[in-house]
């Protein structure tokens, strides 16, 4: 080995440590990587993973119709100028927006105990909460309570017999307890695996983001008239609208991919042999 003297002196003792008679010196262990034959990694350039662009043709394809779906929904109410086309479209909830979306959260439901394997207590978890946002779009707590049951004030208003309070409660805390599952298990999957090469996961943000936007534009003319006295013009009210009522639907679409490529991805981690146990 051709090296210099005091690195030739190096290696000596140090591939003679356990000799008695041999005066051992510290060797710096990216000397010793080097000596030994091992790459040197601090060196080497670190693979760079991109967790912020979309990286797969799936994910990229999604955010495209969203953006495409997102404008052509904004452009509805100025072609819908009758307020009886309005609502049978989206002002309503029994229009066609609100009705196709019952209709997919059922179907995203049915979806999860078909294709998720195993089927587990997590699976049933993730459909229920399905089930409840069907029943959501469908306002069938109104129409059974009188009331929105998602509201606090049902809850502790006399008027309201107590055992149909309390039957309600327990079906919304469960819809809460199952939510909570849900979102727990899916960090448990993004801490121990890779986001940035999983569609599912990229699609899963997609979904968040969605609901977060759905529901900001929900509340934005009531926060801006009850908190700072802004009145949004009727036509800008008509777009956010329309808008937070096709997202909401494209919602349980959005999801319905992720189910699948979840599915599918679980599927290969089976095949290659390279699932990990979950508790």
């Amino acid at each position: 080995m051709l090296l210099g003297n005091d690195l030739e002196e190096r290696y000596f003792h140090h591939q003679n440590r356990n000799l008695p008679c041999c005066h051992t010196t510290y060797v710096n262990p990216l000397e010793r990587r080097r000596l030994s034959g091992q790459p040197d990694r601090s060196s080497q350039p670190h693979e760079r993973t991109n967790c912020v662009l979309p990286s797969s043709p799936l994910t990229r394809a999604t955010l495209l119709t969203l953006v495409v779906a997102t404008i052509m929904l904004s452009l509805l109410p100025w072609y819908f100028t009758s307020e009886q086309s309005r609502r049978w479209l989206y002002a309503d909830e029994s229009g066609l927006f609100e009705v196709t979306s019952l209709w997919l959260w059922l179907g995203v439901a049915s979806a999860m105990f078909i294709i998720l394997r195993p089927f587990t207590w997590r699976v049933a978890a993730a459909a229920f909460v399905c089930l409840l946002a069907a029943a959501r779009e469908a306002d069938w707590h109104k129409h059974f309570a009188g009331y929105s049951v998602l509201k606090i004030g049902y809850y502790i208003d006399p008027s309201f017999p107590l055992t149909q309070r309390l039957l309600i409660g327990v079906i919304v805390a469960a819809g809460v307890a199952c939510f909570i599952v849900v979102g727990l298990t899916c960090y448990r999957y993004l801490r121990h695996q890779e986001p940035h090469r999983m569609p599912w996961a990229q699609l899963l943000l997609i979904v968040v983001a969605v609901g977060i936007g759905s529901k900001v534009l929900d509340r934005t003319p009531a926060i801006a008239e009850d908190m700072f006295g802004i009145t949004i013009p009727d036509m800008a009210q008509q777009m956010m609208q329309s808008k937070e009522e096709g997202l909401e639907m494209f919602l349980p679409v959005l999801l319905g991919f992720t189910v699948a490529s979840f599915a599918c991805w679980q599927r290969d981690k089976q095949r290659h042999g390279r699932v990990e146990a979950t508790a």
